[in-house]
């Protein structure tokens, strides 16, 4: 009986340790177009736009294991892989000091990333974590606040 409980404990400890990391990309996802030449509010006259954006994906750890994230894939909307021109995710990594949620940032000049686009974003984390967002259509908000 003492060996069936010691190998039902054994059982039990190693699927707790073996569980799944998890994440999640919060609904709420903010684009907005790209402004070029903008000096403190006033758009130049000579300044050429370059039809891009900027996407922040707001990702949440869903586990007590301090996570950070490792890639990112983009898809434009037939579906294809599609190269950012950068990305960022502040901060590094998502533990219980900052909410355990981190925000990506994603440049693009161009398509995939211009207003009125669609996209998919898949988020891959250092623990092997995933999730994707899909968003029908990139449309800046109409409310914008001044820095």
């Amino acid at each position: 009986m003492r060996k069936l409980s010691v190998l039902i404990l054994l059982v039990f400890g190693a699927s707790a340790l073996a569980h799944a990391q998890s994440i999640s990309i919060l609904e709420g996802s903010s684009f907005h177009k790209a402004v070029v030449g903008q000096e403190y509010g006033v758009l130049e006259e000579t300044a050429t736009p370059d039809l891009g954006g900027v996407l922040y994906v707001f990702v949440q750890n869903n586990d007590i294991v301090a996570d950070g994230i490792d890639s990112i894939t983009v898809y434009n909307g037939a579906g294809e892989t599609a190269v950012p021109d950068g990305w960022l995710v502040w901060p590094p990594v998502m533990d219980a000091s900052n909410g355990n949620i981190s925000t990506v940032t994603i440049k693009g000049i161009g398509s995939p990333l211009a207003e009125g686009e669609a996209l998919s974003v898949v988020v891959h984390t250092t623990n092997g974590a995933s999730d994707s967002i899909h968003i029908a259509e990139l449309v800046t908000p109409k409310l914008r606040l001044a820095n």
